[in-house]
C-alpha cells in the first residue's frame, strides 16, 4: 500500500510540474502578437508589385469560411476566387493564384494579363521557388494563412498578407 501511495505521489508531482510548465508556456505565447494579422514588413517603403496567392488556402480560410465547403476544390470555387482576385484594387499589380494539383481539363485560359493561374504538385514549393528567383523579394506579397509557409516567405524577405486582408482589397 505504501508503494502504491508513493507511486501516486510521484505521478501527482509530475502532473503538477507539467501543469506549471504549461502555464508558463501559455503566458509566453499569450504575450506574443497573435496570428493571423497584418505583419509589419521589414521594408515598409517597398510596395508589393507581385502577389502570390495560395489558392486553396485562401478558399478554405477566408472565401468559403461561412458557407458549404462541399466541392471546394472544383471549378466553381476556383472561379469565385479568381473573380475576386481580378478585382484587386491595384491595377498595376501582377497576381498569381497557385492551386495544388494538376491543371484540370475544365480550367480555362488566363483570366487576364495581370491575373495568372498556376497549378503545381505543391503550391507552397512553387511560391517559394518563385520567391527565391525574384531579385526584389521585398516587392512580393505572399497571401496565405499557413504559418510554416508564411515564416519561410518572411525569412526570404517577402511580405505576408492574410487571406482576409487580401480579399478586403478585392471588392
Amino acid at each position: 500500500m505504501r508503494e502504491a501511495l508513493r507511486a501516486f505521489g510521484v505521478m501527482l508531482g509530475f502532473v503538477a510540474f507539467a501543469l506549471g510548465w504549461a502555464e508558463l508556456e501559455a503566458r509566453a505565447v499569450g504575450s506574443a502578437a497573435p496570428y493571423p494579422g497584418p505583419v509589419a514588413h521589414p521594408h515598409p517603403a517597398a510596395t508589393p508589385t507581385t502577389w502570390l496567392v495560395d489558392g486553396f488556402n485562401v478558399l478554405q480560410v477566408a472565401l468559403l469560411r461561412d458557407s458549404d465547403r462541399q466541392g471546394w476544390w472544383r471549378e466553381e470555387a476556383r472561379a469565385r476566387l479568381l473573380g475576386r482576385a481580378a478585382s484587386f484594387d491595384d491595377p498595376q499589380a501582377e497576381i498569381w493564384v497557385i492551386f495544388d494539383g494538376a491543371r484540370p481539363a475544365e480550367a480555362g485560359a488566363e483570366p487576364s494579363a495581370r491575373l495568372r493561374v498556376a497549378f503545381a504538385p505543391s503550391a507552397d514549393a512553387w511560391m517559394l521557388a518563385r520567391l527565391r528567383a525574384t531579385p526584389e523579394p521585398a516587392r512580393v506579397a505572399l497571401v496565405t494563412a499557413d504559418r510554416r509557409l508564411a515564416a519561410r516567405a518572411r525569412s526570404q524577405g517577402a511580405r505576408v498578407v492574410t487571406p482576409a486582408a487580401f480579399l478586403a482589397r478585392c471588392p
